[in-house]
């Protein structure tokens, strides 16, 4: 029996337009979804900046939790959109999990580093212009970014480190306790009076402008030669109000000046290096 091709033609648009009739009332009310979505994200948006404002957060923060929150509406919605279109949303989520385990075992490193950014920006174990000792580096902190913190050493070498390496490591905040130990060494002839040139010296460095009062200057005797007398003298001072190595001068010819005016023969005057003492932890904000 053969069919009439116009006639297959007319029920094929008969089945076209009963389609287009069933589907359209799904469309207009995915489209009205759709438009609903993007209005609540946009909402949502602003109020997480405003969340962000609320709590001070940096500016890396604030921007993080801008676009987690608007990117987390818009999934939530469009999922519900495709949903009243009629999609088989089950298994699309299904193969996107797939997709996505595949693509966070390959950037799971960059994942770690994100994280890790996030939360030293949130917890902020230090601050830009902090001076800090991480994995053997020592430097100010210039910037932090979700993926690395950086780092101006004091012979100005930048140094990146991830966060994730950050977040993990041991970390000194030396710029939090500003108030740091400095060291010197002093060698006296064995015949030296040993009160006096104690005495002599504690004075003299208390009389140095910025040396702190608390804890107090101490000198200690180290050893005792045959022909001479070592001893330590450890003093503290404020290292974000007086720079670090000019300090370190004016003890060390305070206490020259001092024991050669009364007749104290010094045979050495060095300063040891303690933890940290290698460098100034005045910021380079501040030095600029």
């Amino acid at each position: 029996m053969s069919v009439d091709p116009l006639q297959e033609i007319i029920t094929e648009l008969q089945m076209l337009w009963e389609s287009v009739l069933t589907f359209t009332p799904r469309l207009v009310i995915g489209l009205i979804i759709g438009l609903l979505v993007v209005l609540i994200a946009t909402l949502t948006r602003r109020w997480g900046k405003r969340l962000s404002e609320r709590i001070n957060a940096p500016r890396a923060v604030e921007t993080l939790i801008i676009n987690l929150v608007y990117v987390l509406a818009l999934t939530v919605g469009t999922i519900i959109t495709l949903s009243v279109l009629g999609v088989n949303v089950a298994g699309l989520v299904a193969g996107l999990g797939v997709g996505g385990l595949v693509v966070g075992f390959a950037l799971q490193d960059i994942i770690r580093n994100l994280i890790s950014g996030s939360l030293l920006l949130i917890e902020r174990p230090f601050n830009l212009g902090d001076v800090i000792k991480i994995n053997g580096q020592t430097g100010t902190v210039t910037n932090v970014q979700l993926r690395h913190t950086t780092l101006l050493t004091f012979d100005r070498t930048e140094v990146l480190i991830p966060n994730s390496l950050v977040y993990t490591s041991i970390l000194e905040n030396i710029t939090r306790n500003p108030v740091r130990r400095r060291a010197l060494t002093l060698r006296f002839d064995h015949d030296t009076n040993l009160g006096q040139a104690m005495e002599l010296v504690l004075k003299t460095v208390n009389s140095v402008d910025g040396i702190a009062s608390y804890p107090v200057p101490t000198f200690g005797i180290n050893d005792f030669g045959d022909t001479t007398i070592d001893g330590t003298l450890y003093y503290y001072f404020n290292t974000v109000e007086h720079d670090w190595f000019g300090m370190q001068n004016q003890v060390t010819e305070a206490v020259r000046q001092a024991t050669q005016a009364e007749g104290i023969s010094l045979l050495r005057l060095s300063h040891m290096n303690l933890v940290n003492d290698e460098v100034t932890v005045k910021s380079r904000e501040q030095q600029s």
